[in-house]
């Protein structure tokens, strides 16, 4: 779907590549997606203007410093 594979960053599209099923892929870009789009809606921000890092442990943080939990998927 256009609209949700904008909402990706480039690392994250080249991530979403390397997955080999189709289902996987999916769920990545589904997940994606509601991360963005709630975290977008509760910071009153567009969600593809949101940036990530990794932080400790291999979890994704707010490039700005906050944290949010996401399941680990790989």
């Amino acid at each position: 779907v256009p609209w949700m594979w904008a909402m990706l960053s480039d690392e994250e599209r080249a991530r979403h590549a390397r997955f080999q099923m189709p289902r996987s892929k999916a769920e990545f870009l589904a997940g994606k997606v509601l991360a963005r789009s709630a975290l977008g809606r509760a910071l009153g921000v567009d969600p593809a203007s949101l940036r990530f890092k990794v932080g400790e442990r291999g979890k994704p943080r707010i490039a700005s410093g906050f944290g949010f939990p996401e399941s680990a998927r790989g």
